[in-house]
């Protein structure tokens, strides 16, 4: 199914999908740990000659549950984002999470005393094949704390 494979890059919590990118596409491992440079974005998503409107909207649905339910603290509802064996790497302190039993766990304990505000901007969807894509969507994510100590 194509969803599952792009949500890691399409949220940019994490990598996993595809291996690299096919013409007209750069060669880049998507798989690794380094992160896409921010400056070669606009280079690596050219216009598509043959946009898929429906399964780009797809895609944007679900990028949009993401925030919906981290926000509302709905761990469970992550299930409708990420596949079982999801990889998500949310950096320090977090870090690299799998599977998504884990994702869920660590996210809801790391949340439990923080209210937060995630917010989608802008995205790009390039749709590759039926089974494949490559998306990159803007994010903000605010979080209040409650019930931190500061130590002296």
């Amino acid at each position: 199914m194509l969803l599952p494979a792009l949500l890691a890059v399409l949220l940019g919590v994490a990598h996993t999908g595809l291996a690299t990118l096919a013409p007209p596409f750069p060669s880049i491992n998507l798989t690794s740990d380094t992160p896409i440079s921010p400056c070669d974005l606009p280079a690596l998503l050219p216009v598509p000659s043959h946009p898929n409107l429906a399964a780009s909207e797809l895609i944007r649905t679900t990028l949009g549950r993401y925030p919906l339910s981290i926000d509302g603290k709905n761990f469970e509802a992550l299930a409708l984002v990420f596949a079982a064996d999801a990889v998500a790497n949310y950096s320090a302190p977090l870090n690299v999470l799998t599977p998504l039993a884990t994702i869920q766990a660590v996210l809801a304990s790391s949340l439990e005393k923080v209210t937060t505000q995630h917010s989608l901007g802008t995205q790009v969807i390039e749709v590759l094949s039926e089974s494949e894509a490559f998306s990159v969507t803007y994010y903000t994510a605010t979080h209040f704390g409650m019930g931190f100590t500061r130590v002296r």
